[in-house]
């Protein structure tokens, strides 16, 4: 890994960090210790949680807290510190992710940024988006107010699937992800 790549994933992971916080002010639901959600004490949202009605029916176990998986997703990008780039390639995992943490937000996430979420070049992440799309895991939503922009969204297949496997992992979800 060279210099560039090395302060590349480390101004993604205070970007990551930054945002994190700032989301979790916005929430009211700030971590009174920074630490704690580190240490992966967080699992679901506090008692200051804005609660709007979930997409998604009651039968379906609930996603991951968003901390939760941007804390995994930060994780996996430490890797690149200690090993190369090229051994740890999971583009779709870590769009999944993106898209996870987005969804439990109620966020959209563009392409382009689903694309840089990715770590792999953009022509490697479109092709995975097509895939996904293909699997019916992904659902492609034009901006009705910018035709060159479009959103990527998890289907409810896969939401179901990605809150399954984080029930399933349970409480130690960051040390199996």
């Amino acid at each position: 890994m060279n210099a560039y790549s090395a302060d590349f994933v480390h101004g993604l992971e205070a970007l990551s960090q930054s945002l994190s916080q700032v989301l979790a002010k916005l929430d009211g639901n700030e971590p009174s210790n920074w630490e704690e959600m580190a240490s992966g004490a967080i699992m679901s949202p506090g008692p200051g949680h804005n609660s709007r009605q979930s997409p998604w029916p009651a039968t379906r176990p609930p996603l991951p807290d968003p901390r939760l998986v941007r804390r995994i997703i930060r994780q996996r990008q430490l890797r690149s510190r200690f090993f190369a780039d090229e051994l740890f390639a999971d583009p779709v995992w870590d769009m999944l992710l993106d898209l996870t943490a987005a969804t439990a937000e109620n966020r959209r996430i563009s392409v382009t940024s689903l694309c840089l979420a990715s770590g792999v070049p953009p022509t490697t992440a479109l092709r995975w988006i097509s895939v996904l799309e293909n699997a019916g895991l992904v659902e492609r939503q034009h901006d009705s107010t910018d035709k060159r922009r479009a959103f990527i969204t998890l289907s409810d297949t896969a939401i179901s699937q990605i809150a399954r496997y984080f029930e399933t992992i349970g409480p130690n979800a960051s040390s199996a992800v």
